[in-house]
């Protein structure tokens, strides 16, 4: 019998960055000092000498993608909106087009994307293609094209796995193939799936379907190697086949092998 305290972590970097990692590895540090135990489960090492089972991150290194400048009028566009009280800017998205933005915690990434999604009431001037979505609502942006990749709100939780895809009209041998390729079983129900199986499940759908633009909030989080390396040529696909992906990422976040961002969050001038 032991009175040593343990801390078990489940993935508890997931959704920080820069400042935010460091105080959480501290705190973690002086609560080893003072004797707890602690057992992290994640994706991405700490600590390289300390690892039990390492099970492979996403990581820049494991992404083929590159910007691509896009060609043609404009797909979408989003005016000037603010989320938590900071201003963004106007953006303007082409066919073809792949690229990324990149902000840090804090920095309205998520605040941004639920307002484009229809979440967080009208966003008077939205356009996509000759389409006005202002006043839309999400399911309406959605059924025009509009692909939102949130990780944290990607199912209904009262549906199963497989009547999630479904709803995108696939036939059985469809979902069955597209949910083998995602490592997801059919008959889950949506609420008792971890956090890297929302996300599966969300890009499954994205995979599923033919959106004209790709919008993804973080969109390699809860992921490993194996699975980032899938949703990218997932991303490639559909900028080939003419859509314009978009993706919002930490500076840190495996994005950046993308190249340069359009623009930082955090100092919104266009690069």
């Amino acid at each position: 019998h032991s009175s040593q305290p343990i801390l078990l972590l489940d993935e508890p970097e997931a959704g920080l960055a820069g400042a935010r990692r460091a105080q959480l590895q501290s705190q973690v540090t002086q609560a080893r000092a003072r004797g707890a135990a602690v057992v992290w489960v994640a994706h991405e090492t700490v600590s390289d000498d300390e690892v039990v089972v390492e099970l492979g991150a996403a990581r820049a290194a494991d992404l083929d993608l590159q910007t691509q400048a896009g060609e043609g009028p404009t797909r979408l566009f989003v005016p000037n909106a603010t989320a938590r009280g900071r201003p963004l800017p106007e953006l303007s998205l082409k066919p073809h087009q792949l690229t990324w933005i990149s902000g840090r915690n804090g920095s309205g990434k998520t605040s941004w994307t639920r307002r484009v999604a229809g979440l967080h009431g009208p966003l008077l001037g939205l356009r996509l293609d000759d389409l006005d979505l202002g006043s839309s609502k999400a399911a309406q942006r959605s059924a025009a094209g509009l692909c939102i990749y949130d990780a944290d709100r990607p199912s209904f939780a009262a549906l199963t796995v497989g009547e999630h895809l479904e709803l995108l009209g696939l036939g059985a041998e469809a979902r069955g193939a597209e949910l083998e390729r995602w490592r997801l079983r059919p008959g889950q129900s949506a609420q008792t799936l971890s956090g890297g199986e929302r996300a599966r499940l969300a890009w499954a759908r994205v995979a599923a379907s033919h959106p004209r633009v790709v919008w993804a909030d973080e969109p390699f989080r809860y992921l490993d190697a194996r699975t980032a390396r899938q949703v990218a040529k997932v991303l490639e696909r559909r900028r080939a086949a003419g859509a314009s992906i978009l993706l919002l990422d930490h500076p840190e976040g495996p994005s950046r092998a993308l190249g340069a961002p359009l623009l930082e969050l955090d100092t919104p001038e266009m690069i």
